[in-house]
């Protein structure tokens, strides 16, 4: 029967494992609907039968099940806190509800058996395409307090398996139409987005100057493309570049090619070679990927970055540093994505900029602006006294629903208490 699932199924043996440093997640277990990370030293097995997976660590065991596993119970079409709250119903536990936690899109609720010494972490957590999973860690509750930190982590990282990047693309000099067909058809992206800039020309020059671009957008999760050709500087190397995610706190992507003939990803001032052999005498064609936290680098079609990023958003430029060089960017495209990592939500101003709040009402103080065009991931919702949903954004402002629009799985995040 369907509550022999999930909480009455533990086996109720711990398995004492070497202990790996807290919060250090070094392996990843992905299956068909799902992938996360783990400490080293921590061990997974899995059901055939069932498709149930455990992972043992540190005298606690987590009891895993994808969006697979909940559809063929019932259990996919729920938000996390009713589902969460629905399983543990289900299996006639109640939370403790001075022990709730949580992260971005995610329910955890700490629970005790009564007729046991077993603690637990019950977690569901809404994925990046809009489904869902569950993750049950139980253990002894020193060991369960103890890994509380680590578990939680491990939930940040349960998501759907990533799409692989294409190695080559066709389309890569087209318009951005084609071009954006060619990666919504790979999977690499969903339909649904905009061209939201264009510019034929931009030029910078100077020792290490930056060209705004699209100020007025404030955008995250975005493609980028622009032709590159540089004239070096005198004395050391110089470099020209295209920027994303450009904020007023210094932050930023960068992609571009340098005069010692190398192409580079920069984040936040860092950079990084991803390619040498790269004549900077010609005009390169580069796109740069930013979605959520994961940057993808194409140059003259071909991929050569697929890396981890923090998050964020902001406007764009064109990057030139060394003394005497110069940068020109041709054929200059944004295209907003639509959101689709982690934190599965994201809210758009639309041409006006719109009142945050400091609560789910007009009754609440003004707490900040959500400029015209803006996106900001939100993290919860609520009803407020005018019957309509507020969005509690990721820097804990409010929106109403009817003055923005919503992109991602915005519906399933959990009610703000």
């Amino acid at each position: 029967m369907m509550t022999r699932l999930f909480l009455l199924m533990w086996p109720m043996l711990f398995l004492a494992l070497p202990a790996a440093a807290q919060d250090t997640l070094a392996e990843t277990y992905t299956q068909m609907d799902f992938t996360l990370d783990y400490p080293a030293g921590w061990q997974v097995e899995s059901d055939a039968t069932t498709d149930f997976v455990y992972l043992n660590g540190d005298d606690v065991q987590l009891s895993i099940y994808g969006p697979a596993v909940l559809a063929a119970y019932a259990l996919a079409d729920y938000n996390p806190d009713t589902l969460a709250r629905l399983v543990l119903a289900l299996n006639t536990v109640e939370a403790d509800p001075t022990q709730v936690v949580g992260v971005d899109s995610t329910a955890a609720f700490s629970y005790r058996r009564d007729d046991t010494d077993t603690h637990g972490l019950l977690i569901a957590r809404t994925f990046a395409d809009g489904s869902v999973g569950l993750i049950d860690a139980f253990a002894p509750a020193a060991a369960l307090e103890a890994q509380t930190e680590t578990i939680l982590n491990i939930a940040t990282t349960f998501d759907v398996p990533p799409v692989p990047a294409p190695a080559m693309l066709v389309d890569y000099a087209a318009a951005p139409s084609q071009v954006m067909a060619e990666l919504e058809m790979s999977g690499i992206i969903p339909a649904g987005g905009a061209l939201v800039f264009a510019e034929n020309y931009v030029f910078a020059s100077g020792s290490d100057v930056t060209q705004p671009l699209a100020q007025t957008l404030s955008l995250a999760d975005v493609v980028l493309a622009g032709t590159l050709t540089a004239t070096p500087g005198t004395g050391s190397d110089s470099t020209c570049g295209l920027l994303a995610r450009l904020n007023g706190e210094g932050s930023s992507l960068e992609v571009g090619i340098g005069s010692s003939g190398t192409a580079y990803v920069g984040v936040d001032g860092e950079s990084q070679i991803v390619e040498s052999g790269v004549d900077v005498t010609l005009p390169n064609r580069m796109l740069l990927l930013a979605l959520g936290p994961r940057l993808l680098v194409y140059l003259g079609g071909e991929l050569v970055a697929d890396v981890e990023t923090e998050t964020g958003s902001g406007h764009f430029g064109l990057h030139v540093t060394g003394s005497g060089a110069t940068c020109e960017a041709s054929e200059v495209w944004v295209y907003r994505v639509p959101v689709q990592q982690s934190g599965a939500c994201a809210i758009v101003a639309g041409g006006g900029a719109v009142n945050k709040r400091g609560g789910p009402g007009t009754q609440f103080e003004v707490a900040g602006v959500l400029d015209a065009n803006a996106t900001s991931p939100a993290i919860g919702q609520a009803t407020g006294a005018d019957g309509l949903v507020w969005w509690q954004l990721a820097d804990g402002g409010w929106v109403r629903e009817d003055v923005v629009s919503e992109q991602g799985s915005c519906r399933a995040l959990s009610v703000a208490g």
